[in-house]
């Protein structure tokens, strides 16, 4: 791994992970120089099969969100094939877990090109249901929507509506403005500050729970679209 060659190379004190690698990359950058390797917990399989409890937070807010300003049923939209995926299963993941939490039937997931005349055909093809709205991958994906429905005569968000990710430049020029989920902010570092002194005391620890759990909590920004 190019991280290996990195370490072999400039012989670091520490290593701070913040990307999934397997526990046999963990080690070789260990055993390459770096006295203190810690972050991101290893994983024995594909590293992007590891959990993002970020991830599944912000899935659970769009949920929420929409129950909240009443709608019943989620629509997900997921992109096509590419690096991007990994993300949005996890969202998606998180879009499950809140629906079973309320009692919401699991979310109907099609997929939505970023292109606009095959957004148009995937999200003409809908079957619309009164009291349903969509959570989209990311904020693009949710510019997608509001594009398509721009030229299908649809109305936002009487028509559809639509929940983005991400919390974009570019979300919140939109007309209408979307409302998306992010992590949210925080400014405390107290368990950063923790858990790299109990790395450099030698007390190895996946992240520190602190700052794992401090993570997977997201918010929403409300715009115009929902």
């Amino acid at each position: 791994a190019e991280a290996v060659k990195v370490v072999r190379s400039l012989q670091p004190f520490g290593v701070a992970l913040f990307a999934f690698v397997t526990v046999r990359t963990h080690e070789e950058i260990r055993a390459a120089g770096a006295r203190h390797v810690f972050g991101f917990p290893a994983v024995e399989a594909d590293p992007e099969a590891a959990d993002r409890p970020w991830e599944r937070a912000i899935g659970r807010a769009q949920v929420e969100h929409l129950a909240e300003r009443g709608y019943e049923r989620v629509l997900y939209a997921f992109p096509e094939p590419s690096s991007r995926r990994v993300v949005s299963e996890h969202r998606l993941r998180g879009v499950r877990e809140e629906c079973r939490r309320r009692g919401m039937p699991q979310p109907e997931v099609f997929t939505l090109p970023l292109h606009r005349p095959q957004a148009v055909a995937a999200l003409s093809a809908l079957e619309r249901i009164p009291g349903s709205a969509i959570c989209a991958a990311d904020d693009r994906h949710g510019l997608a929507v509001l594009a398509a429905a721009a030229d299908l005569g649809w109305l936002v968000p009487s028509d559809v509506a639509v929940i983005g990710a991400e919390d974009t430049v570019e979300g919140r020029l939109a007309i209408p403005a979307l409302t998306t989920a992010r992590v949210a902010d925080s400014d405390d570092l107290t368990g950063l500050r923790v858990w790299l002194e109990a790395e450099l005391n030698g007390d190895r620890t996946p992240l520190g729970r602190a700052i794992w759990e401090s993570a997977a909590s997201a918010e929403v920004v409300v715009g115009q679209s929902t």
